[in-house]
């Protein structure tokens, strides 16, 4: 699994967290959902940075890349040292 494909995974965990996030707080009546929904959320979001700072970096220069997506979308080479993302 190349980098791009971690941070695909990355990207949807952090849209799972905002959208558990959102239904804990939609839920605040429901203690139990509210609190599941909550731990759930916060768990992905942690996901998500785990993700983002290990594998979203140059494997060669080691230059974290930009935090915006869509400018590494159709990339296969690091913005600073020129050398291939792309993991065989």
């Amino acid at each position: 699994m190349n980098r791009i494909q971690k941070r695909k995974q990355a990207i949807k965990c952090l849209y799972a967290s905002m959208a558990l996030i959102t239904l804990s707080i939609a839920t605040f009546m429901m203690k139990l959902v509210m609190i599941v929904s909550a731990v759930t959320g916060i768990m992905f979001f942690l996901i998500y940075l785990h993700l983002s700072f290990k594998y979203w970096r140059c494997p060669s220069c080691g230059e974290q890349f930009p935090v915006v997506y869509s400018r590494m979308d159709q990339r296969t080479e690091c913005w600073y040292c020129l050398e291939s993302i792309i993991e065989d």
